[in-house]
């Protein structure tokens, strides 16, 4: 049996580390990151990139490992992460006398376009900073909803669910859309031809009162 410790240990330090250095820039941190066929990554950070007008948003996942041993597949492992995240990193743990991610270590992640973290003697440094990927959006969204987060239609933003109310005038906001302020169309490329417009509170006081999710069938 091996007397390594479990890879969770690091999580909280590791976490820590980055929110002491990058902490201006993260506004989230979340366990509940789950998408399905991709799975669960060890730490993930939700990073306001918006300005003062624009709503904008990175995932970044972390992949932890206790320690550096296939270096290609762990780099694989962390990739598929992009399905679903902005940016992907791997962290890995190592001791006070190794000498950290060697050169070729560097290269394939480069060329992954993964970031590379070492976590030595508590310390946390980003040795090469991960790629902006495309994720899939339909992704983002379900990992967005497994956090309880809802997009707003109107002021683009992810709101909590609780943001969001089933108490709205159909009647009125149907006329709203008639009015060719939120074109009501069939969904020529949908299964089920149904999708369902989400708007936040904030955004629908302005317009009304109350808040609005409605599933047009």
């Amino acid at each position: 049996m091996s007397n390594m410790p479990r890879e969770e240990k690091f999580y909280s330090r590791i976490r820590n580390g980055l929110l002491d250095k990058y902490g201006h820039e993260a506004f989230a941190f979340h366990q509940n990151f789950l998408v399905r066929n991709i799975g669960r990554p060890d730490i993930v950070f939700v990073i306001d990139i918006g300005s003062k007008w624009i709503s904008d948003f990175e995932i970044w996942v972390i992949e932890v490992k206790r320690k550096k041993e296939k270096i290609l597949d762990s780099l694989t492992q962390t990739l598929k992460y992009s399905l679903s995240a902005h940016r992907c990193y791997l962290a890995v743990k190592f001791g006070k006398r190794e000498k950290g991610f060697s050169t070729e270590d560097i290269h394939f992640a480069e060329n992954f376009g993964i970031g590379l973290i070492e976590f030595i003697d508590n310390k946390v440094n980003i040795i090469n900073f991960s790629k902006k990927f495309t994720p899939i959006s339909a992704k983002v969204d379900e990992a967005m909803e497994n956090l309880d987060l809802t997009f707003c239609q109107i002021c683009n933003n992810y709101v909590n669910e609780e943001n969001i109310e089933d108490d709205y005038d159909v009647e009125l906001f149907k006329s709203w859309l008639n009015q060719g302020k939120f074109e009501k169309r069939k969904m020529r490329y949908s299964k089920d031809n149904k999708r369902t417009v989400c708007i936040c509170k904030d955004c629908y006081k302005k317009i009304f009162s109350g808040g609005a999710k409605i599933d047009f069938n």
